[in-house]
């Protein structure tokens, strides 16, 4: 995930409080394209883990264009 994110972290480690939800959020929305691009690229597609259903899971709600919608909305 780091080739395709410039190596920049997502998710920072920091005491759980209700902003650091909302940062994380944020980061990950900075991020859509790259996620896309990640879930449909040849190295995506072929990932060893690729047909477990938490990936499956994970590829569907990334293509999916109502969940990018929501998370604008939350943050």
């Amino acid at each position: 995930m780091r080739k395709f994110t410039s190596e920049k972290k997502i998710l920072c480690p920091a005491p759980i409080s209700c902003s650091t939800i909302f940062i994380a959020l944020k980061n990950i929305l900075t991020h859509e394209h790259d996620f896309r691009v990640m879930t449909t690229s040849k190295e995506g597609v072929s990932f060893t883990y690729a047909k477990e259903i938490k990936v499956k899971k994970f590829v569907e709600s990334v293509l999916n264009t109502n969940f990018w919608q929501e998370c604008v909305m939350i943050v």
